[in-house]
């Protein structure tokens, strides 16, 4: 069974929503896919989707996680069709709202990749995970992806490609 403690990183940054961010764009895109996550927002994920506590899930839980929101809906699916209802909501930071988390879009190239920042609050932990507009992770926006997380104070050794 996990450990979500070994993956907690706390209060990593202030997260403040990106100012060259378009929103147009944003809501252009159908499906967000996550292949690049911090294992504590997957694990946390795969949590609800699976709608079971992060302790009952093991490593192999993870596997073939392919979570993608869709945009018409406003379900966030994966594990071939577990899904959740998750309206996003924007609140008067800007920051996107939905379950128990706040969601800062803190950089993005504005056409095929966001890096967002995730603070639980439940207990205030933070997470990141990469959003983007198709299926297949190439090395450079992964490299951009980790080194910008790197920046802001998480661990690139709590990444998990998904």
């Amino acid at each position: 069974m996990l450990n979500e403690e070994s993956l907690t990183e706390g209060r990593v940054c202030e997260p403040k929503v990106w100012d060259g961010f378009d929103w147009y764009w944003f809501h252009s895109v159908p499906t967000w896919y996550f292949p690049l996550w911090s294992k504590l927002d997957l694990y946390r994920t795969t949590s609800a989707l699976r709608h079971c506590p992060v302790s009952s899930l093991s490593e192999s839980d993870m596997l073939n996680a392919n979570v993608i929101w869709d945009a018409k809906t406003s379900k966030l699916s994966g594990y071939g069709g577990q899904e959740v209802d998750s309206a996003l909501e924007l609140d008067d930071e800007r920051k996107i709202v939905f379950g128990g988390r706040r969601h800062s879009f803190m950089f993005s190239d504005n056409k095929s990749y966001i890096v967002g920042v995730t603070t639980w609050t439940s207990d205030l932990q933070q997470s990141w995970v990469l959003w983007t507009t198709g299926r297949e992770l190439t090395p450079e926006i992964k490299a951009t992806a980790l080194e910008h997380v790197k920046q802001l104070g998480f661990d690139p050794k709590f990444a998990i490609q998904s």
